[in-house]
């Protein structure tokens, strides 16, 4: 091995003919021959002119010979090319998805190695690349297919969100990245009336885009009533586009306020979805549930210490009477007092405190979120709120009462 090595080494001096970098017969050291500058995190081999090729870009700190081995998510070698002998500069190596042998690979992660020799010096670099050749197979969701401009009860407001394929709230709420590349969409909505002439358009670019539309003018005035088309062209990394549309309607009818109220007890209250943390935070969502009230029948007791967590938290959804809209607000109030009579004890109702002692609060209005994955219009319980005690507090819930306002045309 130690002679094929000597022997490679020199015939690499002799193809290459470049001077030893550093100090007279010292070996450069291997980030100093070979560097690796940018290169494509994806790209788009389907020979429709955007992003067909990618690009590798790495710089050379004196001449060498350059070789480049592509091999596929399970390990396997699919394309080699010998570079042959370069000079000391930045070069661009780009591949069109094919093998060695000239067949178009399928869509994957692909890893590139550059192995570079100069004298008696060796260098090796390594990036991946994803090959992507049909676009993004996500959906696009509306809050309701009405938009109602002229109301004059509340600026009402149609939302839409795409919701791309393989979506995780994780990387929406900490941000998705492909090595140091941000993971992204770009969509481009616009709206037409049934002429065909464009109303709106505007372009969001995110992990899981959208746009709010208020059906209003530039003047803040209310659109014609009538039929109208939305268009959203939807680009991924790769360059790949979809173009999805979808019917909606402007309506003149002006709105009316409903207010829907229940109460339930505590422990009947449906348990909703908790947040989402970042599971390399160590601390973040070791908490205890709540075990039933002793001193409220159907109630709930928040107990501490926890036997592992860090608090007594429960996190609770309901359901509106109606397709919930960007528009809808509801609040919570919870009734309860400390586990043991007579405690100074307190809890939290989201921001709102609870005690010291037997009380009832209330939350502020809050809007109804359609913002939290499922999203519209599979968000059948946008009402949420969490109960908690931490440190030494005990407190127990009897019921909570939910109120939920919301708009509906006017009859006639």
């Amino acid at each position: 091995m130690r002679i094929g090595a000597l022997l490679l080494g020199l015939l690499c001096s002799f193809l290459v003919a470049g001077p030893a970098a550093g100090p007279a017969g010292a070996a450069a050291a291997p980030d100093e021959l070979l560097r690796l500058v940018d290169h494509d995190a994806y790209f788009s081999p389907n020979g429709d002119g955007t992003s067909d090729r990618a690009r590798v870009v790495f710089r050379l700190d004196h001449r060498a010979y350059v070789t480049v081995l592509v091999r596929d998510g399970e390990g396997t070698a699919v394309r080699r090319a010998a570079l042959g002998g370069q000079e000391a500069r930045r070069h661009v190596w780009r591949w069109d998805g094919r093998s060695s042998a000239g067949r178009v690979l399928p869509d994957g992660r692909y890893r590139v190695i550059l192995r570079a020799w100069g004298g008696v010096s060796t260098s090796r670099q390594s990036t991946s690349t994803v090959a992507v050749t049909n676009p993004d197979a996500g959906r696009l969701v509306l809050s309701r297919p009405t938009v109602y401009p002229a109301a004059t009860a509340v600026v009402d407001s149609l939302v839409a969100s795409y919701v791309r394929a393989g979506f995780s709230e994780q990387q929406r709420l900490y941000g998705a990245y492909y090595g140091d590349r941000p993971i992204q969409l770009t969509a481009r909505f616009v709206v037409v009336d049934a002429d065909g002439a464009k109303v709106l358009e505007r372009t969001s670019t995110k992990y899981r885009p959208d746009f709010s539309w208020t059906a209003r003018n530039d003047a803040d005035a209310p659109l014609e009533p009538g039929a109208y088309t939305l268009r959203v062209r939807i680009t991924d990394e790769a360059g790949n586009a979809r173009t999805i549309r979808r019917d909606v309607v402007v309506s003149d009818a002006q709105l009316t306020e409903r207010l829907w109220t229940v109460t339930i007890p505590a422990a009947s209250a449906d348990q909703g979805p908790g947040p989402v943390y970042d599971p390399s935070c160590l601390g973040c969502g070791e908490v205890c549930g709540p075990v039933p009230s002793d001193r409220f029948p159907g109630g709930l007791s928040f107990r501490q210490p926890c036997s592992f967590g860090y608090a007594a938290v429960e996190y609770f959804a309901a359901a509106p009477p109606d397709v919930p809209a960007p528009v809808d607000t509801y609040r919570v109030s919870a009734t309860g007092g400390p586990t043991t009579p007579g405690d100074s004890d307190v809890a939290h109702l989201g921001g709102v405190v609870l005690g010291p002692g037997d009380t009832a609060v209330t939350t502020p209005w809050l809007d109804v979120d359609l913002d939290s994955y499922p999203y519209l219009p599979d968000a059948e319980r946008p009402m949420r709120w969490a109960v908690s005690t931490s440190e030494q507090n005990d407190y127990d819930i009897a019921s909570f009462t939910v109120e939920y306002r919301y708009y509906v045309p006017v009859a006639g």
